[in-house]
């Protein structure tokens, strides 16, 4: 058994206000450190902002609705051929072969003229003349004809040609026409060549079967002075 001496009484009576004092306000310690216990559980969480929406912020483009008119249709337009014409797309005359050759001025400027003379046959004409020869070969006249007024249309100063063509006629017993188209063969070759003399002497052939008398007269002369 613990003796209490009159000193400690003393102090105890003392020291009871003291105390009284200190629990009335000093906190719990157990309610001071619920707090952090319960801070030291909770998880913090990033706070993640919001991005802007731009569509929201933007005002929105709209325009205003038109229907489609009816337009009339125009047709493309054709290029235009640009460049130099080639020999072999020469367009067609509208030379009439059988055309008859005026009495006054009887070619002679075509004769001088170096140009008349020596026209440069294309490669379409070539093409037609060979094959017209080949028709008279084998006596498609009528075939042979139609291609070579063609080239004359193409080549209305292509001695040659004429003379093809005369041959025809004179096939087809047309004497008149063969005369007509040697003469104006005659117009466009030269003179004393052996194409000329060819012409001439188809001239008296069909003059004579035709009965001209005085173109047959020219013939004759021609040979007596060009044999």
């Amino acid at each position: 058994m613990i003796k209490v001496t009159p000193f400690q009484t003393l102090l105890m009576v003392c020291m009871m206000p003291l105390l009284n004092a200190c629990t009335t306000t000093l906190p719990d310690v157990a309610e001071r450190r619920d707090p952090v216990e319960r801070s030291s559980r909770t998880v913090i969480k990033p706070v993640v902002k919001p991005r802007p929406d731009v569509r929201r912020n933007s005002p929105a483009i709209t325009q205003p609705y038109r229907p489609a008119r009816n337009q009339p249709h125009r047709p493309q337009s054709r290029p235009r051929p640009t460049g130099m014409v080639r020999p072999a797309d020469r367009a067609e005359s509208g030379v009439n072969p059988y055309d008859r050759i005026p009495q006054s001025g009887r070619g002679v400027s075509e004769r001088n003229n170096p140009s008349a003379s020596s026209v440069g046959t294309s490669s379409a004409v070539k093409a037609l003349l060979l094959r017209a020869k080949v028709d008279i070969v084998a006596a498609r006249y009528a075939d042979g004809a139609s291609r070579l007024e063609r080239a004359i249309r193409i080549e209305p100063k292509n001695a040659d040609v004429w003379h093809q063509l005369a041959r025809i006629n004179y096939k087809q017993g047309k004497y008149t026409s063969s005369i007509t188209m040697a003469q104006k063969s005659n117009r466009y070759t030269a003179v004393d060549s052996a194409l000329e003399k060819a012409n001439w002497l188809l001239i008296k052939q069909a003059s004579k079967a035709a009965g001209d008398i005085k173109t047959l007269k020219k013939a004759i002369q021609y040979e007596r002075f060009h044999p």
